[in-house]
């Protein structure tokens, strides 16, 4: 089943069991909102965004600018969370188990979860 065949099914699914939804939030909303940073398309062909607070984390540090630049410190994160979803259930949407060092906030963990949207990724306070 295609991806977005799969997450229609969900969708149903749910609309069954709860009724349709009171209020929907996109995430393109909250990029507007900016509550989620899009990671640029560069990245993944897939949609992939960051939590704000993650995001700020992923940030390069000052005291680093000319050392690291913000793409690259993105596609760590990114390739990490692909790493997370690539072992394991291939059913299961989320993951709360990756972990990527960022220059000046160490080791950070992270949760990824899979919607219709895309890939989020967040810290675990963002949930």
């Amino acid at each position: 089943m295609s991806e977005s065949r799969d997450a229609d099914h969900q969708a149903e699914e749910m609309t069954e069991i709860f009724g349709e939804p009171i209020f929907v939030y996109t995430a393109e909303q909250a990029v507007e909102d900016g509550a989620l940073v899009r990671v640029p398309a560069e990245l993944s062909r897939a949609p992939v965004y960051l939590s704000r607070a993650l995001f700020e984390l992923v940030k390069v540090p000052p005291r680093m600018e000319g050392n690291q630049d913000l793409m690259g410190r993105m596609a760590d994160v990114v390739w990490m969370a692909r790493l997370a979803f690539s072992i394991g259930d291939r059913g299961d949407r989320m993951r709360t188990d990756i972990r990527v060092i960022l220059k000046g906030h160490g080791l950070v963990k992270v949760w990824g979860v899979i919607d219709g949207s895309g890939l989020t990724l967040m810290l675990p306070e963002d949930y």
